[in-house]
């Protein structure tokens, strides 16, 4: 460890992520927002990857931006370097301090923190002793019980105990109960969570739990009536702890409906998190006090995150306790300290540096470059289609990636659903979804009015200056999209559409941007139409007479063709489409929507009676396993019931599979599917090395695709599967593929390509993809040679079109 920090040297701070639990994906996306908003000229990031052995890798801060871990694991030994011993001691000694960004197991049970104490390495959060009390659900509620807080009952499970079925029964009985929840006793709060209604139910669920061999134990409880919140507790430097403003999650807990992983971590409109609480104030303040007054009791250090429930009894009860909290972009942690006027980098750089107080380190103040005049782009998102969810996810990207740009000046934006622009303040941002963005905009004076009473008090207690937090006043600002453009043609402000689907990549809003002269992002208002339609996409790349490059071949349907058709009607007419095409199934999607919005694979002529009889009742998603495989919700846009759809057969891939970190290939048929950004500067194109997908079900969903910590995708293809040459010949064909189509600036096309001739299918053209934070497309800018960080991709886009 370094003795002192000089005023010329950064501190050296270390990320560790990964680990062995089912929470490492979350991990990633925790080490990735460390590095995006700690990262500066002074503190210096480098990181240590934990595998799920518990073997020790130092890899590129550049893997913090992969989808998920699976992404890597399996070239760990190219990639990274181990570290085993006085090897890897010696590495975390000539580190300043250690961020561990490790969920559940090892990270939060305090293997990792004994390890660190034991070798006296400086770290960030609570002590090895305090982790493992807070860790272990059952203990924890005994500790709370013992020292007069409230605990909800609980019933202890072991993986070997025979008498588990007649514990379940026995709780049943005794607490009179018609819901349970079951859940790891130690483990992070969301993974492996269930709701159950009997105890057949709980013993099923127990029986789960048990099956992932870090689980030893399991605990049921009593199902909560009230109002679930969380709460994040700051230590300030003279060591008190400092309560923010909790959070209220309000879901509809029908149909066995917990805030589990999905709903914590992937955007859904059935989730909302209302701050303030729909409680009281005093209810609020309670809350804070008992928080405080628990980090004090359990000698908690830093910060750490809270679960718990305001009952329908009025009592408050802790349950779940979070030692490394989660810091995805928008978590709890950053949505509630921006609440308070605290930014990304703010809270994260007050934890750090209270953290080496503790050492007697310091953080030195070494300026930033940043240039006095930053362009102002103005980067939009949100809308009303189906992919509204992802727009903010990468539209809020985009924004906070250039918030550190030495060369742009952002500004958010919100689209709503009726078509009207919000300019709106930092922490209305970091909202997950967009109807909580809509709703935050509608209620902003009340909202804020609340607030108010609680800022200063705790600003003061975080020793943060008072005016500090004028952001926090301010209140969003509704414009027609007339004065929003007029307002950014006065500006001469970049317009970054972070849209997708609808009007914001269809053309309508490329056109008025047009005519306004104003510099965007993406392809014009002809490429943008094409690319919309997946039928004239498949036309125009038909009429390339390319030999290597095709089609698929499409039918285009809507649901009046099938208003009067009987059942064998559905079956003659799917027949014949098996037989016309060869084929055993059938994609259905929208003719013009985004690339994941109602997309199924159809497995009979009943599944496709099923899909346009949902669609023409106005349903807004299909549940999961509505159809064969579909392993989650898929979402409609508003209108399908008139929308047109497309049939195209499925195409049989090769099988990929990812085991014990290694790719495994079946051949069936010598396709792959893999997709490629592609970049266009004053009409020349360069593809990227494209992205292997390896889909959970049938067709790869929103979450897969955009939502770190799902999916898989192997960025570059590995040679054993597509040669160097192949691979060669399919980026120059993307290249030939973006050109015929018109694309302008950047896209990301999806295909098929045969590994075995180098021929490719063109699915679709993306004339605005995602820019999520772990999407391919910054995957494949990293690829490249010299690496581009997303930032870097980010600011050559713009640059590019500014030049164009």
């Amino acid at each position: 460890m370094s003795q002192y920090t000089s005023s010329f040297n950064p501190l050296k701070l270390a990320l560790i992520c990964g680990g062995p639990s089912l929470e490492r994906g979350i991990s990633l996306n925790s080490a990735r927002s460390l590095l995006d908003h700690l990262s500066s000229r002074s503190i210096e990031i480098s990181v240590f990857y934990v595998t799920q052995s518990k073997e020790w890798y130092t890899i590129s801060p550049f893997h913090l931006y992969s989808n998920t871990p699976a992404d890597f694991d399996f070239k760990l030994k190219d990639i990274g370097q181990i570290l085993e011993g006085d090897a890897l001691i010696s590495a975390l000694k000539n580190i300043d301090i250690v961020f561990p960004a490790i969920h559940g197991a090892y990270g939060e049970d305090g293997e990792l923190q004994a390890f660190l104490e034991k070798h006296q390495i400086p770290f960030v959060g609570p002590s090895s002793q305090m982790c493992q009390m807070m860790f272990h659900k059952h203990n924890a509620a005994f500790f709370l019980k013992e020292n007069g807080f409230k605990s909800l009952p609980s019933c202890l499970l072991k993986k070997k105990d025979p008498d588990n079925i007649k514990k379940i029964q026995n709780f049943f009985e005794e607490h009179r109960l018609t819901r349970g929840v079951v859940k790891p006793v130690a483990g992070g709060s969301s993974i492996g969570v269930s709701s159950v209604l009997t105890p057949e139910d709980a013993f099923k669920q127990m029986l789960s739990i048990f099956e992932h061999p870090l689980n030893q134990e399991a605990l049921l409880e009593s199902f909560c009536k009230g109002k679930e919140f969380t709460i994040v507790v700051l230590q300030n430097p003279q060591g008190e702890a400092v309560s923010l403003i909790p959070n209220e999650i309000q879901i509809s807990y029908e149909n066995g409906q917990i805030f589990d992983y999905r709903r914590k971590y992937l955007p859904t409109s059935n989730t909302k998190w209302l701050c303030p609480p729909s409680f009281g104030d005093e209810i609020v303040k309670d809350i804070q006090k008992k928080a405080q007054d628990l980090f004090t009791l359990f000698g908690l250090r830093d910060f750490v995150r809270m679960d718990g429930w305001f009952l329908e009894n009025g009592d408050i009860v802790f349950t779940d306790f979070n030692p490394i909290s989660g810091m995805e972009q928008n978590s709890f942690l950053f949505l509630q300290a921006a609440y308070v006027g605290m930014k990304h980098q703010e809270v994260l750089t007050y934890i750090v540096k209270n953290a080496c107080q503790r050492y007697g380190l310091e953080i030195p103040l070494l300026k930033e470059k940043q240039s006095l005049n930053r362009h102002p782009v103005w980067v939009v998102f949100g809308g009303n289609t189906a992919e509204r969810q992802v727009s903010v996810m990468s539209g809020t990207n985009v924004w906070l990636k250039l918030m550190k740009s030495e060369f742009y000046d952002p500004q958010p934006f919100f689209l709503d659903f009726k078509g009207h622009i919000w300019k709106i303040p930092y922490v209305y941002c970091l909202h997950h979804t967009a109807e909580e963005i809509y709703e935050n905009c509608l209620t902003s004076h009340a909202m804020t009015e609340r607030l108010d009473q609680f800022v200063t008090p705790i600003r003061k207690r975080l020793g943060l200056n008072i005016e500090g937090a004028s952001f926090m006043q301010e209140v969003p600002e509704k414009l027609t999209f007339s004065r929003f453009i007029e307002d950014a043609s006065h500006e001469k402000a970049f317009i970054f559409l972070g849209l997708h689907g609808g009007s914001g990549e269809d053309g309508t809003y490329q056109e008025l941007l047009e005519d306004a002269k104003l510099f965007y992002n993406g392809s014009g208002p002809e490429a943008s139409q094409l690319c919309m339609d997946k039928y004239m996409t498949g036309l125009s790349i038909e009429k390339m007479g390319h030999d290597f490059i095709k089609s698929l071949p499409k039918k285009i349907i809507s649901l009046q063709n099938f208003e009067n058709f009987t059942r064998t009607d559905y079956e003659i007419f799917w027949q014949n489409l098996l037989d016309q095409w060869s084929t055993s199934s059938l994609i259905i999607k929208p003719k013009d929507d985004g690339c994941s919005a109602g997309v199924v694979r159809l497995e009979t002529a009943e599944e496709l009676e099923k899909y346009l009889i949902l669609v023409r009742k106005g349903v807004s998603a299909f549940p999961q396993e509505t159809f064969s495989g579909q392993k989650t919700i898929i979402e409609l846009n508003p209108g399908a019931a008139q929308s047109e759809y497309i049939l195209e057969p499925f195409i049989t891939t090769d099988i990929l599979t990812l085991k014990d970190n290694h790719v495994f290939h079946t051949p069936v048929t010598g396709w792959l599917e893999i997709t490629a950004g592609v970049l266009e500067h004053k009409g020349i194109y360069h593809a990227m090395n494209p992205s292997l997908t390896v889909s959970e079900s049938h067709v790869l969903n929103v979450e897969e695709k955009f939502q770190g910590g799902t999916g898989v995708n192997i960025t570059p293809p590995p040679a054993f599967l597509i040669s160097n040459v192949f691979l060669a010949q399919i980026k120059e064909r993307i290249e030939k593929v973006a050109q015929a189509l018109g694309i302008k600036n950047y896209a990301r096309i999806d295909c098929f390509a045969n590994r075995e001739t180098g021929e490719l299918i063109v699915i679709e053209a993306n004339s605005l993809p995602a820019l999520t934070p772990s999407t391919v497309f910054y995957h494949q800018g990293l690829a490249e040679t010299p690496p581009l960080s997303p930032r870097m991709l980010l600011e050559y886009l713009i640059r590019s079109k500014q030049e164009n």
